[in-house]
C-alpha cells in the first residue's frame, strides 16, 4: 500500500522518554582530522532554525497534498493502476464518448489523469485531449468532470483548472469537432458583466447537457450557462437571486452537480440544495422537503412534465456511524415523489432513460455496486457484471446500454450477458514487486522493543525507476531521511517513491522495467498507533531507524519479483546520543549531529529537550558514541532561560566544545564524555528546566 492510499500516515505525537542502558564514562581527546574542513561560521547558521526540534519528542510526516509534477519517465506516467469510467455519453445507438479517470500510485501520491474514448464502428478508441490553452499537461491536468456527446465527431466536456490544491477553479469547456480541439474559459466569454460578478463565485463547471449541435447548458457552483448557435451566455446567477446563501465547499446551498434538458423549453438542475426548473425561458427555484439534506447526483428530464433524479443522503446509524443511503425520485403529475429502494446503504450516481418506459440507474454500496433497471413501470435490482462501484450509465434506445465504473466499460447484451469493452489500458502490462523486511539485529530490540508488528515501528520501501535514479543518484539513506527531514529540497522528489510496508511486508504492481529498491524502518519509544499526516517534519528525541542500500530489481510483465532485505544493527542511522542525569541515572534523550555524515555535512543544530533535572545547580549531560563511527564535536553548549551556558567540566574538554574552531572533541564507538553546565541564577533553585542543546560537528562511519 502506498502512503497515499493509507489512512495511517503519521502525525506529531508525544513520546514519553525512557531510560536506556548506561555507557562507560570516558573522554577521549583526539587530534583534529586531516581531511578538509567546512568553512567556519561566526554566527548561528540560518539552517539552524530549521533544525530546532520541538519541546517534546515528535515525529511528523510531510503532507502528501501538494500538487505533484508528472514523473520524468513517461511510461510510468501513462500507466494506470486503476482505471475508473467516470462518464459515458451516447449521441446515438452506435456512437458515443466516455471519460476514464486513470489513477497511478507514485510513491505516497496518487496522480489522476482524464482520458477520453470515442465509440465508433463498435470500438472504443482513445483520443488525446490536447486543446491549446487548456492548463496543464495534455490529457493529464484538465480536471474534466462531465461530457456530452453531440455526434460521432463532436463532443463537449466541462471542468476546471488544476492548481496547488488540485482541481479548484476556472469555468472551462473543451470542445471537440471533426478532429479539432478548442478550450474555452467562460470568464472571457462574458467579460462585459459587472467586475464584481466573478468575485462572488467559487467557479468550476460540473455538468453539461447538449441537446444538439446548437443548444446546450452547463452548470457548476451557483450559475448556469446556455449555448445557442455558437455563443455561450449566462442563464442563471444564483448569488444575486439568493442574496448570499451560496457558499462553498460541500454541504452548501446551490452547488449544482447535474443538469438535464427535455427540450429547449424545459429542464432541471440540481445538486446540493434545492432544485431549479427551467420553463418558458427562465429558471425558478423549486422548494421541496424531499430534497432536504440530500445530494442530487444526476437528473434525467424525460419529457416536459416528467423527470427522474438520483442521489444520496448522509445519515447516522444506531451507533452514530455516518453513512449514506441511496435515493431515487420521480417527477410526475406536477410533483416529486420518493421511490423506495431495497438498499440500505450506498449512493446512486447516474440515471439514463431510453424513453419514458425503460431506463437504468447505477451506483455503489460499501462492498459492491448498484444496478437498477426500470421496466414495466417498476424499478428492479438486477445482477451486475462488475461487482465493483458503478458511476456512469448511458442508454440510447433499442436496448443499447453501456455502464461503467471501477471495473471498466460494459455493454448490455441480455439480462445475463454483458460484454466487457477493451479500453487498451491492459496494454500497459504490469508486474508485481513483493518485499519483506527482516531485522536481524539486537540493538533496536533492546532499546525500542522492536518487533515487526509493534505500534511504535514503521517499515518503508523505496522504489525508484531507473531513469530517476540515474538522474539524481540519491543515496538510499538520504531518501529515507525525508521521513524526518522534509526540508531537504534537493531530495524531496524521492518522497514520491516511498511506500509504507505494514509489518515489514510490501506488495504492489509496477510498470515493467528496472528499479532501484531499498528498505528501512523507523522506530520510536512509545506507540505511534494514532499517527496521521502532518504539515511539516521534525525528528524529535527518541526517534531512530535503519536502512539498506539499493538493490537493482527488474520487474517483468505478468511476473512477481520477490526480495527480502535483511537489516542489521550496522544499518542503523548513525549519530551520537545525548543523555541527561536525572539525579539517579543517565536517561537517553536524543541524538545529535543527526545526518551530519562526513565533514562536508557539518552544521549547527538545535535540539529542545526538557524538562531536565537540576542537580546541585547543574545540568549534567553525557554524549555517547554507540555506533560504528567516529563523532567530531566542534561545539556544544546550552541555552537556558535565554542565557548561553558553556560547559564547566575539565578545562581541556570544555575548551574543545566552547567555540567553533575545528578543535574537535572526538569520540569513537563505545566512548562517552560527561559535561557539567552550571545553571543561571534565575533557574538554579528550581527542580527542572527546559533547555536548548546547540551542537556543531559531524560523524564519519568506520570502514
Amino acid at each position: 500500500m502506498s502512503l497515499t492510499s493509507s489512512n495511517s500516515l503519521w502525525k506529531a505525537i508525544s513520546l514519553p522518554l525512557v531510560a536506556a542502558a548506561g555507557v562507560a564514562s570516558a573522554c577521549v581527546l583526539t587530534p583534529a582530522p586531516t581531511e578538509p574542513l567546512p568553512e567556519e561560521s561566526t554566527a548561528l547558521p540560518t539552517e539552524t532554525q530549521a533544525a530546532i526540534h520541538p519541546a517534546e519528542p515528535t515525529l511528523e510526516v510531510p503532507s502528501p497534498n501538494d500538487s505533484p509534477e508528472p514523473p520524468a519517465d513517461d511510461t510510468v506516467w501513462r500507466h494506470c493502476d486503476r482505471a475508473w469510467v467516470n462518464n459515458i455519453s451516447l449521441s446515438d445507438v452506435g456512437a458515443g464518448w466516455a471519460m476514464v479517470d486513470c489513477s497511478q500510485d507514485v510513491g505516497i501520491r496518487t496522480l489522476t489523469t482524464e482520458h477520453l474514448y470515442r465509440l465508433a464502428d463498435a470500438q472504443w478508441q482513445s483520443v488525446d485531449v490536447a486543446p491549446e490553452g487548456l492548463p496543464g499537461e495534455p490529457g493529464a491536468y484538465s480536471c474534466l468532470w462531465d461530457i456530452s456527446a453531440v455526434g460521432p465527431e463532436e463532443m463537449w466536456a466541462v471542468g476546471m483548472t488544476h492548481g496547488v490544491y488540485g482541481c479548484q477553479s476556472g469555468n472551462w469547456l473543451v470542445h471537440y469537432r471533426n478532429g479539432e480541439w478548442e478550450a474555452i474559459e467562460l470568464e472571457e466569454e462574458i467579460a462585459e458583466l459587472d467586475e464584481t460578478f466573478f468575485l462572488e463565485h467559487y467557479d468550476g463547471l460540473l455538468a453539461i447537457d447538449m441537446l444538439d449541435a446548437d443548444n446546450g447548458w452547463v452548470t457548476g457552483y451557483g450559475l448556469i450557462y446556455r449555448y445557442n448557435r455558437g455563443q455561450w451566455s449566462l442563464d442563471l446567477d444564483l448569488p444575486s437571486e439568493t442574496a448570499g446563501t451560496f457558499s462553498y465547499p460541500s454541504g452548501d446551498e446551490d452547488a449544482f452537480r447535474a443538469i438535464s434538458m427535455a427540450n429547449v423549453d424545459s429542464g432541471w438542475a440540481g445538486g446540493i440544495g434545492p432544485l431549479y426548473r427551467y420553463q418558458q425561458g427562465a429558471w425558478t427555484r423549486w422548494e421541496d422537503p424531499l430534497f432536504d439534506s440530500a445530494t442530487v447526483n444526476d437528473i434525467e428530464a424525460v419529457l416536459a412534465d416528467e423527470a427522474w433524479a438520483v442521489g444520496h443522503r448522509e445519515v447516522n446509524g444506531a451507533s452514530d456511524n455516518p453513512h449514506s443511503v441511496p435515493l431515487l425520485w420521480h417527477f410526475i403529475d406536477g410533483q416529486w415523489q420518493n421511490i423506495p429502494l431495497p438498499i440500505e446503504e450506498g449512493a446512486l450516481r447516474e440515471i439514463s432513460m431510453e424513453d419514458a418506459e425503460e431506463g437504468w440507474a447505477v451506483g455503489w454500496t460499501p462492498d459492491s455496486d448498484i444496478l437498477l433497471h426500470y421496466v414495466d413501470a417498476q424499478w428492479q435490482v438486477v445482477s451486475s457484471p462488475s461487482g465493483r462501484a458503478l458511476s456512469s450509465v448511458a442508454a440510447a434506445g433499442f436496448g443499447r446500454v453501456w455502464i461503467g465504473g471501477a471495473d471498466g466499460l460494459y455493454q448490455y447484451v441480455s439480462p445475463d450477458n454483458w460484454n466487457h469493452a477493451d479500453l487498451g489500458i491492459s496494454a500497459f502490462s504490469t508486474g508485481i514487486l513483493e518485499v519483506d523486511i527482516a531485522y536481524d539485529g539486537d540493538w533496536f530490540r533492546e532499546v525500542y522493543n522492536y518487533s515487526p508488528q509493534a505500534e511504535n515501528v514503521r517499515h518503508y520501501v523505496l522504489v525508484i525507476p531507473e531513469s530517476q535514479h540515474l538522474t539524481y543518484q540519491i543515496p538510499a539513506f538520504r531518501a529515507f531521511h525525508l521521513l524526518t527531514d522534509w526540508g531537504r529540497e534537493e531530495f524531496s522528489w524521492a518522497f514520491d517513491y516511498l511506500y509504507e510496508a505494514p509489518a515489514g511486508h510490501f506488495s504492489e504492481e509496477f510498470v515493467p522495467g528496472t528499479y532501484y529498491v531499498a528498505a528501512a524502518f523507523v522506530v520510536a519509544h512509545e506507540s505511534l498507533a494514532e499517527a496521521a499526516p502532518g504539515e511539516g517534519t521534525s525528528l524529535g528525541p527518541g526517534i531512530g531507524g535503519a536502512s539498506t542500500d539499493y538493490q537493482e530489481i527488474v520487474i517483468e510483465p505478468g511476473q512477481t519479483r520477490s526480495i527480502t532485505f535483511h537489516i542489521t544493527d550496522e544499518n542503523g542511522w548513525a549519530c551520537p546520543w545525548l543523555y541527561i542525569y536525572d539525579g539517579q541515572r543517565f536517561v537517553r534523550m536524543t541524538e545529535i549531529l543527526r545526518e551530519h555524515r562526513g565533514s562536508e555535512s557539518e552544521r549547527t543544530e538545535v535540539s529542545r529537550i526538557g524538562p531536565v533535572r537540576i542537580a546541585n545547580d547543574n545540568v549534567i549531560l553525557r554524549v555517547a558514541e554507540e555506533q560504528a563511527e567516529i563523532a567530531f564535536i566542534d561545539q556544544l553548549y546550552l541555552v537556558v532561560d535565554g542565557v548561553r551556558v558553556v560547559a564547566e567540566s575539565d578545562p581541556q574538554i570544555a575548551a574543545k566544545v566552547a567555540e567553533r574552531d575545528h578543535d574537535y572533541l572526538i569520540l569513537t564507538r563505545g566512548e562517552s564524555c560527561e559535561l557539567i553546565f552550571g545553571m543561571p541564577a534565575s533557574v538554579a533553585s528550581g527542580e527542572s528546566v527546559d533547555v536548548l542543546v546547540v551542537a556543531s560537528g559531524f560523524y564519519v562511519p568506520l570502514e
